[in-house]
Formats: C-alpha cells, structure tokens, sequence
C-alpha cells in the first residue's frame, strides 16, 4: 500500500509513503507508483518507516530511484527508515552515506 501527497507550497516536496513489504513480490508495483509521481517536477520525499521487509528488489528499487532523480536533476529524501531497510543495504555493502538525509532507524 502507498500514499502520495503533492506538495502545498512551491518548493515542497512530493512526499510517498511506502507500506508493508519491499520485495522482488512488490517492487514492480511500487515502481509504477513512484513513476507517476516523476513528471510533477517536485522533490521527493521517501517515508519508508511503514517498510516491514526489504530485499536485493527493494534495495535496487531505492537505488535506481535516487540515480533516475539525479539524472532528471530531482532530489530525494528519505524519512524514519525501517531496521529491515538498513539490514538490507548494510549486507549489500551500500554506503551508510546514502541514507545520509535520514532520521535514526526505527525498529
């Protein structure tokens, strides 16, 4: 399940919160979902705290949406993230520094 909020204000970001699992089961739901988010322009804010599992599939999802967001000149933030989120990317060796916009773990 997602929710997506676009922005109030100019210069808000579009904030989209992730729900339940973020697996290779869900990511190509989840990727149709913040594909449509792209075209309004906005920033976009990642509320993952919701997030109850994540895998390599989850993992890549957030990867290729922070360099897709980078390409198109977009940035992307990252809210409370799930201990299952940082398991993930710690065994896959990403950096800590990727997360860096976001608040400490919640468990």
């Amino acid at each position: 399940m997602m929710q997506s909020a676009h922005p109030k204000e100019a210069g808000s970001p579009v904030v989209h919160r992730i729900e339940g699992p973020l697996t290779i089961y869900t990511v190509a739901e989840e990727h149709r979902r913040l594909l449509a988010l792209f075209p309004s322009g906005a920033a976009l804010r990642l509320e993952l705290e919701a997030v109850t599992e994540c895998d390599g599939a989850g993992l890549q999802l957030l990867c290729s949406l922070q360099r897709s967001a980078a390409k198109a000149g977009r940035t992307v933030s990252w809210g409370l993230l799930p201990a299952c989120v940082l398991h993930s990317a710690r065994l896959a060796g990403l950096p800590d520094a990727f997360f860096r916009d976001s608040p400490a773990a919640v468990p």
